[in-house]
């Protein structure tokens, strides 16, 4: 009977070490994870601004020449980031450059403006005062889904061995 009740008391024991280390590995995972989508949002909110004003301020007196080589030399430099899923430049409404990454084919403006997994910028370009034309740029925010799966299997697995260490 004693050994019922002290085999019983040293499963309760475990069980609450197990419960304690695991919701306290929870806590400071999910507040790590958290951080890490806010900086990593901000780290791509400032590489979009970023690539846009590069563009824009090395566009403007392509666009009014209509310098097609040009423009597709750094419009093609630009889109090699990975990050970049979409890219269109236009001038005087035409579409003078537009290239979408192949994993979103077919899908324009408006459908990366619309969804939460995507960051999208429209800037306007002007040439000595006139407007010569428009950029438009896509970021996905691929990489900071990828980290919160990584992230997650490593709490998972913390846990498994915080409750293996236990018993």
């Amino acid at each position: 009977m004693k050994k019922s009740f002290c085999t019983n008391l040293n499963f309760k024991f475990s069980f609450l070490m197990f419960f304690v280390s695991s919701t306290v590995i929870l806590l400071f995972s999910a507040l790590i994870v958290f951080i890490n989508i806010y900086t990593s949002n901000l780290k791509i909110e400032k590489n979009l601004e970023k690539t846009i004003n590069f563009a824009a301020s090395a566009l403007p007196a392509a666009l009014y020449e209509q310098n097609i080589q040009y423009i597709n030399d750094l419009a093609n430099s630009l889109i090699k980031s990975d990050h970049i899923a979409y890219l269109k430049i236009l001038s005087k409404g035409n579409t003078v450059f537009e290239k979408t990454d192949k994993a979103y084919k077919h899908k324009d403006f408006i459908y990366f403006k619309a969804s939460p997994n995507f960051l999208t910028k429209e800037k306007t370009v002007f040439y000595k005062g006139l407007e010569t034309g428009k950029i438009q740029i896509t970021i996905t925010k691929e990489n900071i889904f990828r980290f919160i799966i990584k992230n997650s299997q490593s709490t998972i697995i913390l846990i498994c061995c915080t409750a293996f260490m236990i018993h």
